[in-house]
């Protein structure tokens, strides 16, 4: 994502974004994270965070993203390879991570072969060097990641709307959604306390 005004494909009336379960976006600079933050429809926010961020990461944005139900994807498995990566991952990760308090993250390996996978475990340990507690960096694993594909969801379809109304509104073709109940329950219970007890 390089210029928010030639990215105007990215919105929720697109159908060939309809046909994909999930759409991650990566930003390329301040203007193009706003708008993936406030503007675009998508599921995932990624960086590459084991390199120099071309821009600061700013609350606002951050803020309207997690009101949105948009996560943020932190890959691990460059920081497995030398260390200037790794110290860019750490620092920029910290960053992302003060500013959405550890919420709606995903840690994710992007390996590009078997030897850069880890394990559960190692993946929770790693997300305590990030700052992450066990819990959040349990929930960046598991629950995230689910929550991330009901999100995918939902995007493809549409809202949907509750109305409550009275009983007594009901139409006679409606009154099957009423469950019946015995003449004996209906006693209202103001009624029941009324009666007079004996010592």
């Amino acid at each position: 994502m390089e210029n928010p005004k030639t990215n105007y494909q990215v919105g929720a009336n697109n159908p060939v974004l309809q046909s994909y379960d999930l759409l991650a976006l990566k930003p390329s600079d301040e203007k193009s994270f706003a708008a993936c933050c406030s503007q675009y429809e998508c599921d995932i926010i990624c960086f590459d965070l084991s390199q120099r961020l071309p821009f600061y990461i700013k609350r606002p944005p951050v803020g309207q993203a997690l009101e949105r139900g948009i996560y943020f994807e932190i890959t691990y498995s460059s920081a497995l390879r030398d260390v200037s990566s790794r110290r860019y991952l750490i620092s920029n990760t910290l960053a992302l991570l003060r500013m959405t308090g550890g919420k709606n993250v995903i840690l994710a390996s992007a390996a590009r072969d078997a030897m850069d996978l880890r394990g559960p475990y190692d993946v929770i340990n790693l997300g305590s060097l990030f700052g992450l507690n066990p819990a959040q960096s349990r929930a960046a694993i598991c629950e995230n990641a689910r929550s991330v594909a009901i999100h995918g969801e939902t995007r493809s379809t549409f809202k949907a709307v509750a109305e409550v109304a009275s009983i007594s509104s009901l139409g006679s073709s409606e009154q099957w959604k009423v469950p019946q109940t015995s003449s004996s329950s209906m006693t209202p219970p103001a009624a029941a306390a009324a009666t007079p007890m004996e010592l």
